[in-house]
This record gives structure tokens, C-alpha cells and sequence, in this order.
């Protein structure tokens, strides 16, 4: 493998446009209600697949249909799904996505299943045969791996010292800091949140001090993401900001940062410095945002390598 990505792989339900008056109506007619597939290590791993990297997802799901069926999803977009356990004392995870007129998406999960039942137990046992490259996109998305594990864990993953760890993050949920997490962070090499969450875990202090504090505690890199603004990279020899695609039209933001990191990885898998990796992570996420869904809007390398070159071409 060229890549190993860990973390949750779940089943959503998308229903789109939707406003608050869903509250206040019996019925609500929308103009899309579907079924799709999520959850940060499977959308980054899915898109790494279609995209031609050698990929594995190490995760759990139930042993349910639902579980079944993003086994086979994973499998048909080219991620080896051997480490993907089936627990039969669990219910899958299914994410009711609501996304409003405005692209933006709201969540209803269920706390009882794969998707929080995560533990450290399910991904150590495959460290030693991990890839150079390694994926940790669910920080805080599970109860059972709180800062003591996620901390064993990076430091097990770092003990082979030529691999890679990237590392991204959802809400914090019991208001961790940055102080709190000081010593997982100085196993990570890049730390990629967006600015909400980089906010939540700093105390709110300005995003440049927050990433010289995160440099300060031995991240290598950060690299935040701010939506359709420039993404920000500081790391102890520069800082820089990457535009964004211009020009794309948003319909759905789900998935959006974890198609960005899936570009991201491909860059380095291929040899593209931080910066142009960057720049390949943007021109993705804008291919995925333009389809609702979390990497429904991504088929092949081609559109966002198109993408990316004009974006090029126009520096």
C-alpha cells in the first residue's frame, strides 16, 4: 500500500434543500432524498482509490446490510477492504445529512454505532504493517479514542520514523485544547483542521498564533482550511496561502475537506511539493462540492488534474 487511511466508514442519508420550516410541517417536499456513503477515513480513501493510489481503509462497521454494502463500495473504488472488521454487537453508522440552500450540512448521528464505537484496539493491532504514508482523519469522531489513545497510537505509528502522519479533525466534543493534546501533536507531521476548528481548540486566539503554538508542540505542518478563502500553510521555515479553484459552483459542502485531503495525499504521493500538494487538495475539494454527496462529484483523477492545471496556468 501506498497509503493507509484509519477511521470511520458509514452510510448517509441525504436530503436537500432544507430550511427550518421542516420543524413547523407535517410533510416537507424536497428536491433530493438519497442514500450515499460517508465518513471522513472513507470518503478520503475512496477518493484515493479512483484516483489510482494504492489505498486501505482500516476501520469498523456492523454486521448489518449497511455494513455489507461499504464494504463492496470500498472494494469497487479500488481500497483494499481487508482490515475492515464486521462487529455483530454493533449497528452500523448512518448519518442523516440535512443540507441547506446554501450548501451547508447539518448532522443527526447515532451515538450507539460504528461510527463512535471506534477504539484504539481496532486499528493497533495493524500498525506494523502500516504504508509510509498514514491517514488519521477522525480525531474526536469517537468516544473510545480520547487523547491517551489517539497519543499511543501516533507514537506506535511513528515508531517506524519514514512514515508520515496526517492528521485531521472534526469538533472537539468535551472542549479539548490544544495544551490538552501537547504531546500527541508532536508526532504529527500535518495537521490539516479548518478554521472553525482550529478556533475551537486554541481558546479562540487568532490563527496564526495558534498554529506557532502547534509548531511550538512539534507539528511539522498546518494547513488550514478556510472554505472558499485561501488555505493557509505555516510550517518553522514559512508560511504561505494557496488559493482556491475559483469559478466552482457549491451545492453540497459535504465532504468537502476530506476530498481536499485526499488531493492532498496524492500530491505527495506523486512527488508534488507541500505547496503545489496543496494546491491539488483545493482543485479537488472543488470538484466535490459541485455534487451532492460526500465524493459522489469525483470520478477520476482527470477534472480535478484539469483543474489544478489551470489553476497553474493562471499564476
Amino acid at each position: 500500500m501506498q497509503v493507509s487511511v484509519m477511521g470511520p466508514a458509514i452510510v448517509d442519508v441525504l436530503a436537500s434543500p432544507v430550511s427550518r420550516d421542516v420543524f413547523e410541517k407535517g410533510t416537507y417536499p424536497l428536491k433530493s432524498i438519497r442514500l450515499s456513503y460517508g465518513g471522513n477515513a472513507l470518503n478520503e480513501s475512496v477518493v484515493l482509490g479512483k484516483f489510482g493510489v494504492e489505498t486501505e481503509l482500516i476501520s469498523k462497521v456492523g454486521a448489518d446490510e449497511s455494513g455489507r454494502h461499504i464494504i463492496e463500495y470500498a472494494d469497487r473504488s479500488g481500497v483494499s477492504v481487508t482490515h475492515i472488521a464486521r462487529d455483530s454487537n454493533l449497528d452500523t453508522g448512518i448519518n442523516v445529512v440535512l443540507v441547506d440552500d446554501r450548501g451547508e450540512r447539518f448532522f443527526l448521528t447515532d451515538p450507539n454505532s460504528s461510527l463512535r464505537k471506534l477504539s484504539i484496539d481496532d486499528l493497533l493491532p495493524y500498525v506494523d504493517g502500516l504504508a509510509n504514508i498514514v491517514c488519521f482523519p477522525c480525531m474526536f469522531t469517537s468516544s473510545l479514542l480520547g487523547i491517551s489513545e489517539m497519543t499511543k497510537l501516533f507514537k506506535a505509528i511513528k515508531a517506524d520514523g519514514d512514515r508520515m502522519l496526517i492528521l485531521d479533525m472534526t469538533t472537539a466534543k468535551n472542549n479539548e485544547t490544544i495544551d490538552d493534546m501537547k504531546e500527541l501533536f508532536s508526532y504529527v507531521d500535518i495537521f490539516m483542521p479548518n478554521e472553525k476548528e482550529l478556533k475551537s481548540i486554541s481558546g479562540g486566539i487568532g490563527t496564526d498564533e495558534a498554529a506557532k503554538k502547534l509548531l511550538s508542540y512539534g507539528v511539522k505542518n498546518i494547513i488550514v482550511k478556510c472554505g472558499s478563502s485561501d488555505t493557509r500553510v505555516y510550517s518553522a521555515e514559512k508560511d504561505f496561502s494557496v488559493p482556491t479553484y475559483e469559478g466552482a459552483k457549491l451545492i453540497d459542502s459535504t465532504g468537502a475537506g476530506d476530498c481536499f485531503g485526499a488531493g492532498l495525499i496524492y500530491g505527495l504521493v506523486n512527488g508534488f511539493d507541500l505547496k503545489e500538494a496543496v494546491r491539488f487538495g483545493n482543485a479537488t475539494a472543488s470538484c466535490a462540492i459541485e455534487s451532492v454527496g460526500a465524493t459522489d462529484g469525483i470520478t477520476t483523477v482527470d477534472k480535478p488534474m484539469e483543474r489544478y492545471n489551470n489553476m497553474i496556468g493562471s499564476l
